[in-house]
């Protein structure tokens, strides 16, 4: 086992707190790799070497002469899964510290079992992740449908039965929250589904949440979801923003997310912090938005290069939508070769920075347009 110089400091820190004498934590190559006296780090410990070398259940050291780089004290082996990976040093007169030794040691090894458990907890939890993230965003189901179902069996993730996605956007006041706060937040998620009547999948992005559910009722899920949102507003002081899918079975989950995700971006322009896809009525969406707030979505997302051309592009990208992004096919429909067609979609990445070539940022553009239609109206 390789113990990363974090865990070691972790153990130093603690063990010396608790029994107030100084601690040296000795790798199995002998050399001293953390220590509560700065000046012994990296230093060869030769107490440590015999030990190693002679298989020893401790060693007392009664003077500073003995062994090269040791001082007074007991040094005992770490075991862990029947390979010695250190050696714990308590440094001080053999009378006092002798007591301390298997105590230190179990104590140790002990430290080092719940680290090892939950490395591994966070090895699985990431394979976790990764699949889910490629499921919803790769279609991996539909590229290699065996290794697809081989993975989710191992991970004991049952994809049959997950139809429903929600979207929580996370925030922190001015700022984005940063990766050991997500990190945190989303370890609290988890735990929340696994006692919460209503279980779901939970895998996270920079500053989302990505929630997958079985059929369960609107009226559920929303009680539910207003629930955690409550919580972790209060606990971490963010600002929480959800967008939940319907409940019509798809094809592929990412047609539910990318419902999901169109329901949490109104809500955001809304100033809602929930919303459920089923219940967006466009007209009363659009009859309670203003001009003034249509108009600014507009100039903000095409900005200044782009809006003198404003009836162009929305016409084009109207082709686009109803051409379901074929490039031949809006080749064809506009009389434009494909390469033309390319460098428009190209261009509009670069200067709203939402590709429309994306599912997931097409939704900006459809918007837009209604934005833009109503408006005319």
């Amino acid at each position: 086992m390789v113990i990363s110089d974090r865990i070691i400091h972790q153990i130093v820190v603690q063990i010396s707190g608790l029994i107030k004498q100084n601690i040296n934590f000795v790798g199995p190559d002998g050399i001293i790799r953390d220590s509560t006296d700065a000046s012994r780090i990296g230093t060869v410990h030769g107490g440590a070497l015999k030990i190693i070398r002679e298989g020893l259940p401790d060693l007392i050291i009664e003077s500073s002469d003995e062994y090269e780089g040791a001082v007074n004290g007991i040094n005992l082996p770490i075991v862990f899964m029947d390979e010695i990976v250190g050696i714990i040093g308590i440094t001080g007169s053999s009378s006092v510290v002798a007591s301390y030794g298997q105590i230190v040691k179990r104590m140790t090894e002990i430290m080092l079992q719940e680290s090892f458990l939950r490395e591994q907890e966070t090895i699985v939890q990431k394979s976790h992740d990764r699949f889910l993230d490629e499921w919803v965003f790769d279609s991996f189901d539909l590229k290699d449908p065996q290794e697809f179902s081989r993975r989710a069996e191992a991970l004991q993730i049952d994809t049959a039965s997950l139809r429903r996605v929600a979207i929580i956007n996370i925030q922190m006041e001015d700022r984005i929250p940063a990766d050991e706060e997500m990190t945190e937040i989303s370890r609290w998620v988890r735990r929340f589904f696994r006692n919460d009547p209503v279980k779901g999948e939970v895998f996270r992005t920079t500053t989302r949440m990505i929630c997958l559910f079985g059929s369960y009722e609107t009226v559920l899920l929303r009680r539910t979801l207003l629930e955690l949102s409550r919580y972790l507003q209060s606990q971490y002081g963010c600002s929480i923003c959800i967008g939940l899918s319907s409940d019509t079975d798809f094809t592929h989950i990412k047609e539910a997310y990318d419902r999901a995700d169109f329901a949490l971006m109104l809500a955001r322009q809304r100033g809602l912090g929930f919303l459920v896809y089923d219940e967006l009525d466009p007209g009363q969406f659009f009859a309670n938005t203003p001009k003034s707030k249509m108009q600014e979505y507009l100039d903000s997302f095409f900005g200044e290069e782009l809006l003198p051309e404003l009836d162009d592009i929305i016409a084009f990208i109207k082709v686009y939508i109803d051409c379901n992004g074929s490039i031949k096919a809006v080749s064809e429909a506009l009389s434009m070769h494909k390469n033309t067609v390319q460098y428009k979609l190209r261009r509009l990445a670069e200067q709203t920075s939402y590709d429309p070539r994306r599912l997931k940022d097409l939704n900006a553009y459809i918007l837009a347009v209604q934005f833009y239609d109503y408006m005319k109206k």
